[in-house]
This record gives C-alpha cells, structure tokens and sequence, in this order.
C-alpha cells in the first residue's frame, strides 16, 4: 500500500478485488450491524463516484483507521447533543397542537425547582440510567429524576418506594412449615 501524503489524509484506501484495485473513501456516512453476519458494517462514499455508488463494507475490510475514528467521535458528539438537546428543551404546543421546542428558556427540572418530594411513582431504565418519575409536593408536576440524585437527597422517599414495590415469592414447602402470627 502506498504512503499517505498531507493531501491524501483523509482519504483512506480499500481493496477487496482478486485484482487489487484501489478504492479511495471519501468519507464515511453510517454505520450499522449486519442481521446476518452480527458484523460492524460502515456506509462508504468512494471518492469520484456517485451517491449511488455508496456501499456498506464489513468493519474488517476497511484500512483507514482515521476516518473510522473520526467518524466514531462525530457520532459520539452528536448522540450526546441530542440528547442533551432532548432533555432539556422545553416544548411550546401551538394553535395546531404541534409540539415546537422553545430554545428561548431553559427547562429547570428535579430538585433544581427547590420543590420538596413527596413520593415516587414509577421507575424506568433510560441510556442505562435509572430514573424515578417523582412526584412534588404541592404541585401537580412530576419529573424524571437520575437515581443516584434522588438517593442522595430523599433516600425516605427511595426506601419507601421500594418497600411499597417489593414482591417476595415463597414455595409452598417453605410456607407450609411457617406458621403466621405465632410468636
């Protein structure tokens, strides 16, 4: 393979024909996992050619770590900005009943309301974190609240929801021989 000179820097070099015919990326568009094969799989525009001409190559074909890199940390920074954007964008509904983000104001939700908490309702597991939907007191506004923020500042407010939402399963061989109210 040929050295990369300062012009050719960001263009990588790929072959997979018995002939040895050099492509050059242009750049790399997408990625996804082959249903198939379970393998990574890049979209590739290849320099000279058409939009119609972009193909998904396996992972293990391409030979420009750079590209994949940077396009693994653009990725990265706009996954992260969206979902920052999503959570903390407050929505307009307008005359139409269309949802509009206002970026005009900054949503303050949780604790940073100076609300007190006065129970959780429900929990789900969102990007791997855990979340409490809770509830306020003297409000009608609930929030998604981070666990590890709701364990630090209500850890009541935690240990009652888990208590109240505790299933203990018994087998009847334990059961049977466990007489209730004795004491």
């Amino acid at each position: 393979m040929s050295k990369k000179t300062k012009k050719e820097k960001n263009y990588a070099y790929f072959s997979t024909r018995p002939d040895n015919e050099e492509y050059t990326v242009e750049r790399i568009i997408d990625k996804r996992v082959n249903p198939f094969t379970r393998s990574i799989e890049y979209l590739l525009k290849w320099k000279g050619y058409s939009d119609r001409d972009n193909t998904w190559e396996p992972e293990h074909n391409l030979d420009c770590p750079g590209l994949v890199e940077e396009f693994e940390v653009s990725r990265r920074r706009k996954h992260e900005f969206q979902y920052r954007k999503r959570r903390y964008a407050p929505v307009t509904i307008t005359s139409s009943g269309c949802e509009t983000p206002d970026v005009s104001k900054k949503k303050v939700i949780g604790f940073d309301r100076g609300l007190k908490p006065e129970r959780i309702l429900a929990c789900t597991n969102t990007n791997g974190q855990l979340l409490f939907l809770m509830q306020w007191k003297n409000s009608t506004k609930v929030d998604l609240v981070p666990s590890v923020e709701a364990n630090m500042r209500c850890p009541e407010v935690v240990i009652d929801f888990y208590e109240r939402h505790i299933v203990l399963n018994f087998s009847k061989e334990k059961a049977e021989g466990c007489v209730v109210g004795d004491k």
